[in-house]
């Protein structure tokens, strides 16, 4: 198969499968991110939200070995199974949680709940504990697994928690080229593809550092998940040559605060916008509307990731993505003008050499 060969509204990048050839397309989608499900403290109810998600239409799960500081996978794997082959299944190699992170992990019920309750806390643990490189409990809580026979432990270890015999997308989590042997993470990788235990893989993370490493490969690089948000877009037309398929991620995160906190400083700002987008940008979920249409103008081709723990939002979102037009809305394009004016972006369409 082509790794450069595309089709519009359809993007087959799937390799063969164990049962003859057959190939999985995979095509424009709303994907959900398994990381915010965690903001839900019980194990019951990210369950259910799992199944919820599911019966809305939407089958991309991303996820990773640390998410749910080491429970995700298991959870995920355990609120799909009997329905393996209704869901497409993303997650990660090279960052995975020590053993102090998966002990946490069974009691961090009642840490979540008091995350929870105060958001400026949850923000502050959110940074401090992010990865091996960020923040006093990055280093305990998460190791770096980017070398062959690390990586290989850690697919291994992926397809037991999830239950499954393989794995639709592999990314490799937030590498820097420091932290990889090219040549060798690329060959472990074209050889798991080829006996099935991935269906396809990519790499994940910031624009700058990703682009460095799938420079770095020695062949293609199939797929790209990248951080897009309005204030930070690697631009429409960033795509690697040598990779056939975008995931976008970040939407909402930074901007949302940010637009909000700007809107609302006063009122005749907040009337302002109101006039020009015909929607009150007093309103999280209004602007969250906006970012997310403006995500999806911006990555058409691709699957734009979101993660809630709310089911009326990932409606919501469903409902954006499956209305999304073939062309820029005016709503959104007055929307997009305010923010590059008065906050500073990246103009849809340009390249971030950042």
């Amino acid at each position: 198969m082509c790794l450069g060969s595309v089709l519009r509204g359809k993007l087959s990048i799937m390799g063969a499968d164990a049962e003859g050839g057959r190939r999985q397309p995979m095509e424009p989608a709303l994907g959900f991110g398994i990381a915010g499900l965690f903001n839900e403290p019980g194990k019951v109810a990210r369950q259910r939200m799992v199944r919820s998600v599911m019966d809305m239409g939407i089958r991309h799960f991303d996820m990773a070995p640390i998410y749910g500081l080491g429970l995700a996978e298991e959870e995920f794997g355990q609120a799909i199974k009997g329905h393996r082959d209704q869901v497409f299944i993303a997650t990660k190699v090279g960052i995975a949680p020590t053993t102090l992170a998966r002990a946490l992990g069974r009691v961090q019920g009642p840490v979540r709940r008091i995350l929870r309750a105060s958001p400026a806390l949850r923000q502050s643990a959110r940074a401090n504990a992010a990865g091996p490189s960020n923040g006093a409990l990055g280093n305990y809580l998460y190791v770096k697994t980017y070398r062959p026979a690390e990586a290989m432990r850690s697919i291994e270890s992926s397809l037991r928690a999830l239950g499954t015999e393989y794995i639709d997308l592999l990314l490799i989590h937030d590498p820097h080229t420091s932290d990889i042997q090219s040549d060798d993470l690329y060959a472990l990788l074209e050889g798991a593809r080829g006996k099935g235990s991935i269906r396809q893989w990519g790499v994940a993370g910031e624009v700058a550092p990703t682009r460095a490493v799938v420079e770095a490969f020695a062949g293609p690089t199939p797929v790209v998940q990248i951080r897009d948000d309005i204030f930070h877009r690697p631009g429409s037309g960033w795509h690697p040559p040598s990779a056939s398929f975008r995931v976008t991620f970040g939407i909402l995160g930074e901007a949302l605060p940010r637009i909000l906190a700007h809107v609302t400083a006063t009122p005749d700002r907040a009337r302002r916008w109101g006039d020009a987008t015909g929607g009150d940008c007093t309103s999280s979920e209004v602007v969250a509307s906006f970012l997310l249409r403006d995500a999806f103008a911006a990555n058409r081709d691709g699957v734009v990731l979101y993660s809630t723990s709310r089911p009326d939002r990932v409606g919501r979102a469903r409902e954006l993505f499956n209305e999304r037009a073939t062309t820029d809305e005016p709503d959104v394009e007055a929307f997009r003008k305010l923010v590059s004016d008065e906050l500073g972006t990246v103009p849809l369409g340009t390249s971030d050499q950042a």
